[in-house]
């Protein structure tokens, strides 16, 4: 008869798949790459939830895209709205308004950084 999982042992196991989720190399190399809508040089690292994925609660590095402040955050001028940040509404709006598509564009970067790291 099978022991039950004890909750250490369920806590190691999502500790481990955390680590497999975390690329460092991945987000510098992103870092380096300008805002997706704006193309605007200076970015903060956007990780789109999972569970808006379909895929549970975890977060992944590769579900990531480069975006600068006004597009990660969005800006407020005299209390109106002047850019709609991905933190400032819902990525269907988001991606109605400045017509991305963030899971193609998610995919085209790591498959540009495979493409990179295996050339090197």
């Amino acid at each position: 008869m099978n022991k039950p999982d004890s909750t250490g042992a369920r806590k190691k196991r999502k500790r481990a798949a955390r680590r497999e989720r975390t690329e460092p190399e991945y987000l510098a190399w992103l870092a380096t790459w300008p805002c997706l809508v704006c193309n605007y040089g200076a970015v903060e690292l956007h990780h789109e939830p999972a569970k808006m994925m379909g895929s549970g609660s975890d977060w992944h590095d590769r579900k990531t895209v480069p975006l600068c402040a006004r597009h990660h955050r969005g800006t407020m001028v005299r209390n109106i709205e002047s850019s709609m940040g991905r933190h400032a509404t819902s990525r269907a709006r988001f991606e109605e308004i400045y017509q991305v598509d963030l899971t193609t564009a998610m995919n085209v970067y790591s498959q540009a950084y495979e493409r990179e790291r295996r050339a090197a």
